[in-house]
């Protein structure tokens, strides 16, 4: 059986919508993989600004420890004076000198 011109055409036209239909599909199917690809990537690089990050905080943790470990150390070692110098006055009677008691030396040679 023989088709006419226009039978022709609507089905070259249906294969042709078919064939377009079937892009479609391909071409969301590939965006979507894509799409899903740079998620990923974007997830990973997100990670690894994030332990960088967390890094850098560790390492500030640590100077702070060490600066307040040694704030500490200096603290006691103030209260210690304190306590050295209230003992002199109480126990001991000592006074600060006055000026004209202090006298300077100077020290000769090297």
């Amino acid at each position: 059986m023989e088709l006419t011109y226009y039978s022709q055409s609507a089905a070259l036209k249906r294969n042709n919508y078919s064939i377009d239909k079937f892009n479609y599909i391909y071409l969301i199917f590939i965006m979507l993989i894509l799409l899903v690809a740079l998620l990923y990537t974007w997830r990973g690089l997100y990670l690894n600004k994030v332990e960088y990050d967390i890094s850098e905080a560790e390492q500030v943790q640590l100077q702070v420890s060490q600066v307040n470990h040694q704030l500490r150390l200096e603290r006691t070692s103030l209260a210690a004076m304190s306590q050295i110098e209230y003992q002199a006055k109480e126990r001991l009677g000592l006074v600060l000198p006055r000026p004209e008691q202090v006298v300077i030396i100077e020290q000769e040679g090297p």
